[in-house]
């Protein structure tokens, strides 16, 4: 069976020097999946800092496969942008 490596990129450089034993692709999907669910739990606080953070999951050769991204995008409403800070027109009577 093949092995997978989980790399976090979330600017720590978390790399997978021992890599997970899965049955195929769908099974490290599946496996991507959950750790990321996990890390949204675990390391929620981390995480908003960061803005984007992913998973890249490579084989034993260190080829990409997949990757899951996360990214944290302010619309311009959070950023105080006065555009859009304006109350809606009202219908004219």
């Amino acid at each position: 069976m093949p092995r997978y490596f989980f790399h976090v990129r979330d600017g720590k450089g978390r790399e997978d020097v021992d890599g997970t034993v899965k049955a195929d692709l769908d099974a490290a999907k599946r496996e991507a999946v959950l750790l990321a669910a996990n890390l949204m739990g675990d390391y929620a606080g981390d995480l908003i800092k960061a803005y984007d953070w992913r998973i890249d999951v490579t084989d034993e050769r260190g080829q990409v496969l997949f990757q899951i991204d996360m990214q944290i995008t302010n619309s311009p409403v959070s950023r105080g942008d006065p555009l859009t800070m304006r109350s809606p027109a009202r219908p004219s009577a």
